[in-house]
């Protein structure tokens, strides 16, 4: 069995932001007191790009005993992220009979996702032929709309493409996001779908306008991957 954290939307920046290192640090904590094989970090690590906010996000971080694997978001800098020596941005990561597929969804100076054609041709590849026998798919923007009308027009924008790729292969058993600040778990093209919640602040479910709770802790998502393709999967949020 391999066991696997995913946290996200940490939105460290340059300018010093206590709070969200704060919250960062208890989820590390959290964590590193699980029996972890390894952690995925699903977008806007950084709030604005920037080299020290990566910087921040190792140190803080670096307290975990296992590898941390990166996945851009749309406050992110992709470059600067790949050019940060200490984070690692992989497009697919093995554990045991399991291949995480890590897709980038972020766009440049936008905020709704989109999957490029190459990360289309590159998803494609990997599960036509998968290098495990079991795919976990992450990513940071949501496939479909959460029902939450002022977040719903950001999801991934060419959905339709990634959705005929999926649907033409096997062996594809969750997707996980983050970039809602909210816990979710539905289905995607008859595959289980998930939705994390922050690290940083909780946004309101099914709100119209922008809507922070301030009743939720931060929290993050722990899978149990079993070698025959079935899987556990719960929301641990903070004490805190």
């Amino acid at each position: 069995m391999i066991n696997i954290a995913q946290f996200t939307d940490c939105h460290l920046s340059r300018t010093a932001n206590a709070d969200y290192e704060t919250k960062l640090g208890h989820v590390v904590d959290a964590i590193e007191a699980l029996d972890v094989d390894a952690v995925f970090a699903t977008g806007d690590i950084a709030d604005d790009g920037s080299v020290e906010a990566y910087q921040k996000f190792y140190e803080i971080t670096s307290k975990l005993s296992v590898p941390v694997y990166c996945i851009p978001g749309n406050h992110d800098d992709v470059t600067v992220m790949r050019s940060t020596p200490d984070l690692d941005v992989p497009e697919v990561v093995c554990l045991g009979e399991w291949q995480i597929v890590c897709v980038n969804t972020a766009v440049p100076g936008e905020v709704p996702g989109r999957v490029s054609p190459e990360g289309l041709t590159r998803l494609d590849a990997l599960l036509a032929q998968p290098h495990r026998r079991h795919t976990g798919i992450l990513m940071h923007h949501p496939l479909a709309e959460i029902g939450t009308a002022w977040i719903d027009p950001q999801r991934v924008r060419n959905s339709g493409q990634v959705s005929e790729i999926l649907s033409q292969r096997e062996g594809v058993r969750w997707i996980a996001n983050g970039h809602v600040h909210q816990s979710r778990a539905s289905y995607y093209c008859g595959i289980d779908w998930f939705c994390t919640p922050a690290t940083c602040r909780q946004f309101t479910e099914n709100s119209h306008d922008f809507a922070v709770d301030d009743s939720l802790a931060p929290g993050f998502r722990l899978f149990k991957l079993f070698e025959s393709g079935e899987f556990e999967t719960e929301v641990r949020r903070l004490s805190v």
